[in-house]
């Protein structure tokens, strides 16, 4: 877990999301590297038609041994007509109709009758369930932002320039969705857009859910997005004028005690990189084992194949003219220091270019005796966050003080609040009450804050500090917590190989 924190905010993720991984165990192990042999090719086949779904776990469990598939027929079959209305009936869309909230896909309406689907390329995917996995760290352009996309946006990518086209004869609406993609009908859609600091698309991502099922169709320019999880050993089909590389996974993924089928697959699309990943199939087809009946497997890989179809056409390409740029680009700054004394005068320079935002009073002016590494890096995306981190290294060694200082900007410190413990109750923050990880020792209720809580700056102390202090597995004491101050400031301390009065030495220089 030594990297962990680093990682993650290379990725934007919530701090809620790091306090449930952290809260799992203390002592987890590094993973561990895998050398990925050559892909296997193989020529493209034609699937059944009998059952079809969506989204990429960030840590995938092992478990079970999969379901097979029989070998594909040696012609294309033409799937039976999909008669709509009958199991599952027409969404209503929310009632801001995909503007930044998300919107109920729509399939064909009653009157659509039957809709008959021309022959459906298959996919060949490979049984990763066992495999192991090598994890890559996804570090975003520097500036990076985000941006919501709208049910229109999001429509033109999947329809073209022009968007949905107008409904002529209400028997061929396939609904909010081209033919292909007709069983994103009842998944609540969302989509962001990810821009780096000049502006240019650098991500996209449309998101679907339904249920316990859910998809994510994730699209790079100019290359293959990618991802936290490598599988290895893939094959790769071809399917049309694409050359698609599909897995699956079957395993419990919830901890429901029972198996989940996750399938994907990823292609280049013209001058576009796609990855799409689907959990099940959102109930939209048969799921029986027995009568020829497709799987829950193989509806699974059948729902994913829908969207390999819909663009291995030679006019299936997505559409991203109104996506390509995003002239809004929020004022950002980043910058990396080698020395405390670079990291002072940089905090002193922003101060100057932003008045009323001051890092300095937080900071340390000198470091710890023996830690013979320092790196800085302050962090600046208007509306989004505002931080400079200073880090000791003990040369060689795996101790670390971190001085991390983030003051108000937008809503980036209103996790820390949350996350605020009473000095009153020692039993939510004290490590002396408990022995073993957090996982079998802190009661429930404490769990999420434990790791790393929030106190207010009035109620710190020399005695709240000692509550925070462990043994540490290389020797000496190590703790982590965050103070909250008046004004919204709030500091975070990550120390290992100090001293409890040392680590009081920097809170206290803060408090007044």
């Amino acid at each position: 877990m030594e990297h962990y924190r680093t990682y993650m905010d290379a990725q934007r993720g919530s701090e809620t999301l790091h306090a449930r991984l952290l809260a799992l165990n203390e002592g987890e192990n590094a993973p561990k590297t895998t050398v990925f042999p050559k892909k296997r090719r193989q020529g493209g086949h034609v699937m059944k038609f009998t059952a079809l779904a969506a989204c990429a776990a960030l840590i995938f469990g092992l478990g079970w041994n999969g379901l097979g598939i029989g070998k594909p027929p040696a012609d294309p079959v033409v799937p039976p007509a999909v008669t709509v209305g009958e199991t599952t009936p027409a969404p209503t869309p929310t009632p801001d109709d995909g503007q930044g909230g998300g919107f109920v896909a729509a399939g064909p309406g009653e009157e659509a009758g039957k809709l008959a689907f021309p022959a459906i390329l298959g996919v060949n995917y490979t049984d990763t369930t066992h495999s192991p996995e090598l994890a890559a760290s996804l570090a975003f352009p520097q500036g990076s932002f985000w941006v919501e996309l709208s049910k229109e946006d999001i429509q033109k990518i999947f329809w073209g320039k022009e968007g949905k086209p107008a409904v002529e004869n209400p028997k061929t609406d396939t609904g909010d969705f081209p033919l292909f993609l007709m069983d994103w009908q009842g998944y609540t859609i969302t989509g962001t857009a990810c821009y780096d600091g000049s502006g240019d698309l650098y991500r996209l991502a449309v998101n679907g859910v339904k249920g316990g099922d859910s998809f994510t169709f994730t699209l790079c320019p100019g290359m293959i997005p990618p991802e936290c999880c490598v599988d290895p050993d893939l094959v790769t089909t071809t399917v049309g004028e694409l050359e698609v590389t599909g897995w699956y996974r079957v395993y419990d993924r919830d901890g429901d005690d029972k198996d989940e089928y996750v399938v994907g697959s990823s292609f280049m699309a013209g001058d576009y990189g796609i990855t799409y990943e689907n959990v099940g199939s959102g109930g939209n087809r048969a799921s029986e084992t027995d009568g020829g009946k497709a799987t829950e497997l193989g509806g699974a890989q059948l729902f994913n194949a829908m969207l390999v179809n819909h663009f291995c056409r030679s006019d299936g390409k997505p559409y991203l003219d109104h996506l390509l740029r995003n002239e809004n680009i929020p004022a950002w700054t980043e910058e990396g220091y080698d020395t405390l004394g670079q990291a002072l005068a940089g905090a002193e320079q922003f101060t100057q270019s932003h008045p009323g935002d001051d890092f300095l009073p937080y900071l340390p002016t000198q470091g710890p005796r023996g830690y013979g590494e320092f790196y800085g890096h302050l962090s600046y995306q208007e509306g989004h966050i505002k931080e400079l981190w200073v880090r000791w290294s003990v040369i060689g060694g795996y101790d670390n003080v971190e001085v991390e200082v983030r003051l108000p900007e937008g809503d980036s410190t209103d996790y820390y609040r949350e996350q605020l413990v009473e000095v009153n109750e020692p039993e939510s923050y004290d490590w002396r009450l408990y022995e073993g990880s957090i996982s079998d020792s802190v009661p429930e209720e404490y769990r999420m804050a434990f790791y790393k809580p929030t106190f207010r700056a009035q109620d710190m102390s020399p005695e709240v500090v000692r509550a925070r202090m462990r043994d540490h597995d290389t020797g000496g004491e190590i703790c982590h917590f965050y103070v909250l101050h008046d004004n919204g400031t709030v500091v975070g301390y990550d120390c290992a190989g100090v001293s409890a009065e040392y680590v009081w030495s920097l809170v206290e220089g803060t408090l007044n």
